[in-house]
């Protein structure tokens, strides 16, 4: 009874994660929208900017499996978090067209780098603690951070 309590809460928590994700990402559009604008970008291009993010995406999701496999699916939530950092950093740095769009591009990739690897980490660490955590971590004070740290973040 206690596996079934222990992964019932992996898979609550990984929801939550997943709902209060997808809520920003759609707030976020609005609000890239509302920045483009006050930088002078007319409505129409604002548009073309913003298809950018959907051309990314697919052109993250292409190997997102494929990387998840070979190099680890760590690796590639992590390599996810660094190209949506760039993507933020280079909206900072510049002011035009060009670069609004070559960060929705990386936003996108960013986005589908990190969609089918984190279902797989979850699931393959629900599978590795036979849904017990505290299989897999033992419960002291550093190692509960852990837990929490990789349940969160990754």
């Amino acid at each position: 009874m206690r596996l079934k309590s222990v992964s019932f809460k992996i898979a609550i928590l990984f929801l939550v994660f997943t709902a209060v994700f997808t809520l920003f990402r759609s707030s976020m559009s609005g609000i890239f929208s509302l920045f483009y604008a006050k930088n002078g970008i007319p409505d129409a291009n604002i548009s073309s900017i913003k298809s950018f993010q959907n051309i990314g995406i697919i052109f993250g999701l292409l190997p997102a499996g494929y990387l998840a496999d070979r190099i680890g699916r760590l690796k590639v939530l992590t390599l996810s978090s660094l190209v949506i950092a760039t993507s933020f950093f280079i909206l900072i740095l510049f002011r035009n067209f060009f670069f609004f769009s070559t960060a929705e591009l990386l936003y996108g990739i960013g986005l589908a780098l990190n969609s089918g690897t984190l279902l797989a980490y979850v699931t393959d660490l629900q599978e590795q603690t036979n849904g017990d955590a505290s299989n897999y971590f033992e419960f002291n004070h550093i190692n509960r951070w852990k837990y929490w740290y990789l349940a969160i973040w990754n």
